[in-house]
Formats: C-alpha cells, sequence, structure tokens
C-alpha cells in the first residue's frame, strides 16, 4: 500500500517541486538550445520499479546587439547589428533614448549635426517575436574636436567686415582681438594671432585667454615679409569731434576696451576725470560725466565702448594732444600659455603687461620711449619668460616683476633707462631690471646699460638668481641684491663696468637664508666695490673688484653675517678697506685685523685690454694673478653637484686644479697663431708649404 516515489531529473536543468506521488517541474529562464529533460518517478516500495517522462525544453529568444559602445562627432554614422537566436523570426524594432539623432529600420544610426553638450544616447534593438526580450547599446556624443584658427590683421588692407581668417580676408583693427577674446568663443589653445610684417598700427592688443597648453600655446606674433608690425600706444592717429551740448569737450575713438594711461598736451598733463558712478552708456551719465569736464582733463581711462573724451585748455580741437596706453599689450588674469613674438612697440606709458597669468612667453619684441615699464609683470605672474627682447628709452624699470613666482628673463638688452622720455619728465626706480617680493626669480644672459639707478634693484625679494648678465655704466649702482625670505639667493658671473658711474654690488641680507655673490667682475666704481649689510649670511667669493678712482673703496662689509675670501682687489692709489666701520689702508692690514680674505689678492687681474670696454675685455691674460687662484665651490658644497658649473662663457668650471677669479675660465696660456717655416727664400715657380700651429 506504499504509493510513494522518489523524483529525479536528467539533466539537472531547471527545477522539480515534488511531494510523495506528485511533482511540479520548472523550466531554466534560459534554454541556450533545444533539449529534453527526463524527469524519473521511483518506487519507494519496489526501486526497481521506474517510471519516466520526457519533457523537451524549447531555445529561449536572445537578443544581442553589436558594437555595444560607441563614439560619434557631429554627423557621424554607426550601423549597429541585431542577432535574436530562439526563434526563426529573427526581426527587431529600433529606437534611441533620448532621440538625439535617427536611427533606420536596418539599425544605422546617424548622430546630429550639432552638438552643444556631451551626453548619451541609448539604443535599443526589441525581439519582434518575444517583445520582452532586447538588448541595448550606449552612444557618446562628444563635442567636436576644436580646430585651431588663425586670426590675420592687416591695417594697409585688411576690413573689420571680413572674419580674419585668411591673409585675403584680414581683419583691419586690433580692437577685434578685444571683442574675440572677451566673446561667447574666446580663442582656444593653439590659435594664433598674427600681425602683417611692415604694418602700423596706433592701438591696443588686449587678450585674457586661458585655454592655451604647453603644447598648444595661443600665439600672438607676426605673418608676411618686412619689418616687424609696429604698434604705436600715444594715440597720435586719434580723430577727435566736437560733441554737442559740451563747449570745448571733443570725443574720439581709441579701440574697444582700451585701457589708457596718462595724457599730455605738449609737455602739459591733463587732469584724469573718473567716471565715478556714472554709467558712461546711459546718454543723462553721460552728460553728467561730461559737465563735470575742467579746461585740461580727460577720461576715462578704461573703456568697455570705444571712446574717451577730453576738454581742451583753450577749447580748440586737440592739437599736440598724446594719451598714452595704459600698455600696448595687455594680458590679463587668469590667461595660461600665451606667447607674444616679433613687435614693434613704441610711445606707450608701458610697452606690455601681464597680471595675475602663468607660463607667458614675451620674446624677440622691440619696446622703446616707454614713460614707464618696459615689459612688466604686474601681479602674481607664474613662470612666466621674457627673452630676447630689446627695451631702448624707458622711464621706470625696463624689466620688472611684482610679487610673482618662478619666472625669467633671459637675454634682453636694455638701455637708457631715463628721466625723459619723448620731451616729458618722468620717474620710477629707474633700474634695468626690477625684482619685487617675488620668488625664485632667474635673471641670465642680460645686457643692461645706462641706467640712472642700478642694473638689477630688489625690494625685498626671495631666492632669485643673477647670473652671467652684462652691466654698463649705471648711474647709482651695479646690483643691489636683498634677500628676505629663507630660500637661497644668488649672484654670479656677472660683469659690472661702472665707467666710473656708480657702486658695484650692495648685498643686503635681511632673511635666513644665505647670499652667496661669487666671481663677478666688478670694474670702475666711483665708491664701494662689493658691500654687505643687513644681519643675514652673505658671502664673498672669487670676485675682481678694481675700483675707477684711488679713493673708491674695494670691500665694504657692515654685517657682521659676512664671509669674504679669494677675492682680487685692485686700485691704483690706496685702497680703502671696510670692516664693520673701521677703515683699514691695505689689504695686508685689513687681512690682519679683520680674519676676513685670508687667501685674496691685492693686484693688477691684468684684464686682456688695458682699457675694457666691452665683456669680452674682461677676460684673464694669461700671467694674471687670478689664474687658478679661487675657490672651487662645487668641491666646497656651495654649489650644487647637480648643478651645471659654468662660467661667463658656458665653460666649464674648473679648468684647472682650481677656478680662476673673475667671470672667465682659462687655461693660463695665451691664445696665438704661429707659421712654420717662419721665413723661405724661393726661386721662380718654386713652392714652400707652411704650417700653422694654434695655441689656446
Amino acid at each position: 500500500s506504499n504509493t510513494a516515489v522518489t523524483w529525479s531529473i536528467n539533466p539537472a536543468l531547471g527545477g522539480l517541486a515534488s511531494s510523495a506521488t506528485t511533482a511540479v517541474y520548472v523550466a531554466p529562464s534560459t534554454a541556450p538550445t533545444t533539449q529534453s529533460v527526463t524527469i524519473t518517478a521511483t518506487s519507494m516500495a519496489d526501486p526497481s520499479k521506474t517510471a519516466t517522462a520526457v519533457i523537451t525544453l524549447l531555445q529561449a529568444v536572445t537578443v544581442s546587439l553589436s558594437p555595444s559602445t560607441v563614439s560619434l562627432a557631429p554627423s557621424g554614422t554607426q550601423q549597429f547589428t541585431a542577432t535574436v537566436l530562439g526563434t526563426s523570426n529573427t526581426a527587431v524594432t529600433w529606437s534611441i533614448n533620448p532621440s538625439v539623432g535617427t536611427i533606420s529600420s536596418a539599425g544605422l544610426y546617424t548622430a546630429p549635426s550639432s552638438i552643444l553638450t556631451s551626453q548619451t544616447v541609448t539604443v535599443t534593438a526589441q525581439s519582434v517575436a518575444d517583445p520582452t526580450k532586447s538588448a541595448t547599446a550606449a552612444i557618446s556624443l562628444n563635442l567636436p574636436l576644436s580646430i585651431p584658427a588663425t586670426y590675420y590683421i592687416s591695417s594697409s588692407y585688411g576690413s573689420d567686415t571680413n572674419d580674419g581668417l585668411s591673409p585675403q580676408n584680414a581683419w583691419k583693427s586690433l580692437d577685434n582681438i578685444f571683442l574675440k577674446a572677451y566673446s561667447a568663443s574666446p580663442f582656444v589653445a593653439g590659435e594664433q594671432i598674427l600681425l602683417n610684417q611692415g604694418d602700423t598700427w596706433d592701438g591696443q592688443i588686449r587678450v585674457n585667454a586661458s585655454a592655451g597648453t604647453a603644447s598648444s600655446p595661443i600665439i600672438i606674433g607676426t605673418y608676411g615679409s618686412g619689418p616687424n608690425p609696429i604698434l604705436y600706444g600715444d594715440n597720435h592717429t586719434a580723430i577727435w569731434t566736437a560733441v554737442p551740448g559740451h563747449p570745448g569737450v571733443y570725443q574720439a575713438s581709441v579701440g574697444w576696451g582700451s585701457i589708457l594711461g596718462p595724457a599730455y598736451v605738449g609737455t602739459t598733463q591733463l587732469i584724469f576725470i573718473s567716471p565715478g558712478p556714472y554709467n558712461l552708456i546711459n546718454p543723462s551719465d553721460l552728460n553728467a560725466y561730461l559737465d563735470s569736464f575742467t579746461p585740461g582733463s580727460y577720461g576715462p581711462t578704461t573703456t568697455w565702448t570705444d571712446l574717451t573724451w577730453v576738454r581742451t585748455l583753450d577749447g580748440l580741437p586737440p592739437t599736440n594732444l598724446s594719451i598714452f596706453r595704459g600698455a600696448v599689450v595687455y594680458v590679463e588674469s587668469p590667461s595660461n600659455y600665451i606667447t607674444i613674438q616679433n613687435l614693434d612697440i613704441r610711445s606707450s606709458f608701458q610697452g606690455i603687461n601681464i597680471y595675475g597669468s602663468s607660463n607667458i612667453t614675451v620674446q624677440n619684441n622691440s619696446i622703446q620711449d616707454a614713460l614707464s615699464i618696459g615689459i612688466y609683470l604686474m601681479g602674481n605672474d607664474t613662470n612666466c619668460l621674457a627673452e630676447n627682447n630689446t627695451v631702448t628709452r624707458t622711464g621706470n624699470d625696463a624689466l620688472y616683476v611684482l610679487q610673482g613666482i618662478s619666472n625669467t628673463f633671459r637675454g634682453n638688452t636694455v638701455s637708457d633707462v631715463t628721466n625723459t622720455i619723448l620731451g616729458l619728465a618722468v620717474g620710477g626706480d629707474q633700474a634695468g631690471i626690477g625684482l619685487q617680493q617675488s620668488t625664485n626669480t632667474l635673471v641670465e644672459h642680460n645686457s643692461v646699460s645706462y641706467t640712472i639707478t642700478s642694473g638689477v634693484d630688489y625690494y625685498e625679494d626671495n631666492g632669485s638668481t643673477v647670473r652671467y648678465n652684462y652691466f654698463y655704466h649705471m648711474g647709482a649702482g651695479g646690483l643691489y641684491p636683498s634677500e628676505t625670505g629663507a630660500n637661497n639667493s644668488a649672484v654670479y658671473y656677472n660683469i659690472i663696468d661702472e665707467a666710473g658711474a656708480g657702486n658695484g654690488i650692495n648685498a643686503e641680507n635681511s632673511g635666513s637664508g644665505t647670499l652667496l655673490v661669487y666671481n663677478n667682475v666688478i670694474y670702475g666704481t666711483s665708491s664701494f666695490g662689493l658691500m654687505s649689510s643687513g644681519t643675514g649670511p652673505v658671502i664673498f667669493l672669487n670676485n675682481i673688484v678694481y675700483p675707477a678712482t684711488s679713493t673708491s673703496s674695494p670691500l665694504y662689509i657692515s654685517n657682521s653675517n659676512t664671509n669674504s675670501d679669494y677675492n682680487l682687489f685692485y686700485t691704483t692709489g690706496t685702497p680703502s678697506f671696510s670692516n664693520l666701520g673701521i677703515y683699514y689702508p691695505s689689504l695686508a692690514t685689513y687681512q690682519s685685523a679683520s680674519g676676513q680674505d685670508t687667501h685674496s689678492i691685492f693686484a693688477n687681474p691684468q684684464f686682456s685690454s688695458a682699457n675694457p670696454i666691452a665683456d669680452m675685455d674682461f677676460r684673464l691674460e694669461p700671467s694674471s694673478p687670478g689664474i687658478f687662484a679661487g675657490k672651487n665651490l662645487q668641491a666646497a658644497g656651495l654649489v650644487s653637484s647637480t648643478e651645471q658649473y659654468v662660467d661667463y662663457d658656458g665653460v666649464s668650471v674648473p679648468q684647472g686644479p682650481q677656478p680662476n677669479i673673475g667671470a672667465f675660465e682659462s687655461s693660463g696660456v695665451a691664445v696665438g697663431v704661429s707659421l712654420s717655416p717662419a721665413s723661405a727664400t724661393l726661386r721662380a715657380s718654386q713652392t714652400q708649404q707652411f704650417a700653422h700651429g694654434d695655441r689656446h
């Protein structure tokens, strides 16, 4: 009477829910192929007795889609392929979500012609035989790749109705740079703004461009042939027209977005009138603003339109009026990776002004007659480079960095920093190069001549390096290094020829870092040659000091934390060495009393020219007492072993057992040429072979 059975399935596909006499079979969720499953019931009373049933599992409907992911640009296409298994009906219906682009009944997707934002579109293929079965693929729609454009500008044949995208369709005015830079589609990485060579503008380049990269900077340069384009910054071509209702007031277009500086009629400076609360686009505000003008006034200095106004002293149309641009080239924060090159900038307040930017390169430009600064890193600039520029006649410093980090002045030629520019009295620090409250500035391979004050002027600077520069005829002094922080500063392998005009190097250290001054040539000073001040550590090594007169002091130490040695001093008269307020009439008496300069020499350095007038004239003769008489700073650990240790010429140091004192290394052997034989007697048609030998 035992009717119970045990249940089993073979193969083990699906599931079986059973009792003693009944069972429920559940097919698997998918069946990759059609196959049979046998269900067996075995008697528990007599296991030899069984019964079987066969279930045929039909293949499940599945859908797959290829490819599963793809990226497309505008108007791009992609053919998708749907594979349907488990049914003889392999048809699918296609859909996309969101509805961006189109897909055909055959699965061909076409991206829209314009993609404004990056997004993902899902493609779905749904089985017609079993609509519960489908597959999806993802399409990434990307913004179009930006192809950098080149914009051409020509004052001689361009037109501002052109698109500027070819020399034949060049823009005309520099205003277009400002309008593009501050538009909804500003300049992008790799784009170029090129000015036609041989052309002249009276205008300003004002740009804000943060899209540049190291590999694709934005370039402001030139195209064509001929001399570099000239950019004037005094608005001498402005066309002035009378303003109705305001007697004696005239207006002129000075270019969109112009930033203006001081204004003069002849040598008389005009008074700037600030717009204050007035919105000059509003006619009533503009009238109120112009009503505030007094004779000999002008404004505004920053224009977001293209106009400025002046009220003349005599009420007549302006003549001999110069309104100087704040700078001819403005690079505004937060610009990045811009190169400015091959421009000829004349008659401005400043030449090139860079503010709050990084990785800006200013190279191969000419700047002349700037009332203030030639190239100005105006604040918070980082990793900028001013290289191979010529700056002539500036009223303030020719090159200047304020509160910058890791900027470089390299290979520039600076001359005539003076107090009169274009007949106008000007003023300022009036040094060749100014470093103020900056960190890790590098000044190298520059030539600076004829300044009112110094070659390099420091103010609360930190960690700067000044090397391989030539300074000639500084009015007050050559270098005034000033260390105020914990970083080490260095001044080395410079040549300072004061030509009787000023001092040499005043090393002032009020910080905790070391100020290291070595292997400089200081010649023709009218007062001290080397001077130390402050309280922080100062080191003088391997310097040549040769004042112009016997009353000049080769060495003046007022900082008790000074270490001086291995220097070569000379003067044609009785020297005066000063140490902590006490004067000594000879090197020997100073050495004995101070313990300083124990290895230093007092002797004629024997320059290669008895009357040096150029940097190469300060090489040493083979018989010079400075040959191999210096200290090896790298061996002493004062110059890092990983740092290149070379002289003014780039020659490795040392070339002998010890370095030379001064700025040049030498083997100590005279350079010469000899011929052998020295003479010969020949008959007609005879020949003689000569050989030459060089000595270095």
